[in-house]
């Protein structure tokens, strides 16, 4: 299976091109994009925990009941979800394995306001719908370290369901065979099972580096 190796030129290479963006901490947008089950909920929670400036997730609305222990997300009825997006109050709305999900614009906003940095898991294909000009997003792709970790890491979470392994599978590949570079990508992790510390220490480096002339 396909190992993923991010190498130390193209890490730089993505910072530095980042760099030149002028990013201010105190509107910066944290997206950490990839495929399911590859620990990004993880690795936000390592992010808290090792930072003293703290991480709020952006909670989506979704049009499905909440799973036991699903905190992360508020279920609504479709009804109140169609109200609030002719209001629009969404950044942008997804429509993922039969349910829509709402990104709420003040879900965004109102951390910015207290001097926390939101953050938000994320598909890749539709990332660029969330630009806006009241913030700065910074867009982290976590990769698992090869294909036959992430499916094994899938079947065992129980989320191997409406297609996520075969969506996965394709869009892992497409970065693959384009040597992990895309124009959504600005900086590329490898997030190795039971190292989701590691990964978030990494993310942090480089929210340090390519935001301390913009504090």
């Amino acid at each position: 299976m396909s190992e993923f190796i991010v190498s130390d030129t193209l890490r730089q290479s993505e910072i530095d091109h980042t760099i030149e963006r002028s990013l201010r901490r105190d509107r910066l947008f944290i997206l950490l994009l990839g495929p399911s089950a590859v620990g990004k909920s993880t690795i936000i929670s390592e992010m808290n925990a090792q930072s003293d400036k703290p991480f709020e997730y952006v909670k989506p609305l979704i049009t499905r009941p909440n799973r036991p222990n699903e905190t992360d997300k508020i279920s609504i009825a479709d009804d109140v979800f169609n109200k609030l997006d002719d209001a629009g109050e969404f950044v942008v709305v997804n429509n993922l394995y039969g349910v829509r999900y709402g990104t709420p614009l003040q879900g965004i906003l109102d951390p910015l306001r207290r001097g926390a940095t939101p953050i938000l898991d994320y598909p890749l294909e539709t990332v660029d719908a969330l630009q806006r000009p009241e913030y700065d997003t910074l867009n982290f792709y976590i990769y698992p370290r090869s294909l036959g970790e992430w499916q094994s890491r899938i079947e065992r979470s129980g989320r191997n369901q409406n297609n996520r392994l075969e969506s996965g599978i394709r869009e892992l590949g497409y970065l693959a065979t384009h040597d992990l570079m895309h124009p959504s990508i600005d900086v590329s992790i490898v997030n190795t099972e039971d190292a989701a510390s590691e990964a978030a220490k990494d993310i942090l480096q480089v929210i340090e580096q390519v935001t301390q002339s913009y504090q």
